[in-house]
Parts: structure tokens; C-alpha cells; sequence
């Protein structure tokens, strides 16, 4: 596994799974296939769409969460 995600917005935080994938592709990173790497992200995801006012993650929410992760320090 390359990466794992949590995220919210019910079925549609499933998109910040591909920001994820996109972001490590990017990098080199996950299987290696003839076609370019094949990264391996896991997803969960919560329902909470019962709030007011949300905002639903989408795959820029992804890519950018994993960009903002690679900048912790270790």
C-alpha cells in the first residue's frame, strides 16, 4: 500500500482517493507496470452529509493533502 486515505463526505470523498493516486503517479510511486506505476491507495470514509453546510472533498483535496503530508517532518 502507497497510501491511505480517510476522508468525509460519504461517497464522494471516494474522489479524494484519486487526488492520492494522481499525486503519487506523479512521483513515480506504486506498482510498476509497463504503462507507468499503479499506486496502491486504500480508502475509508465517513457519512457526514447530515451537516448544514459541508464541503465535499473531491481528488484536489487529495492531491493536496498528500503534498501537504510529504512536507511533515519525519
Amino acid at each position: 500500500m502507497d497510501a491511505l486515505v480517510l476522508t468525509g463526505g460519504s461517497a464522494f470523498g471516494l474522489a479524494a482517493a484519486d487526488g492520492a493516486m494522481r499525486y503519487l503517479r506523479e512521483r513515480d510511486r506504486g506498482y510498476s507496470k509497463v504503462a507507468g506505476p499503479v499506486p496502491i491507495v486504500s480508502a475509508a470514509v465517513i457519512f457526514d452529509l447530515q451537516q448544514e453546510s459541508i464541503d465535499l472533498p473531491d481528488a484536489n483535496a487529495g492531491y493536496h493533502a498528500c503534498h501537504h503530508a510529504s512536507q511533515l517532518p519525519e
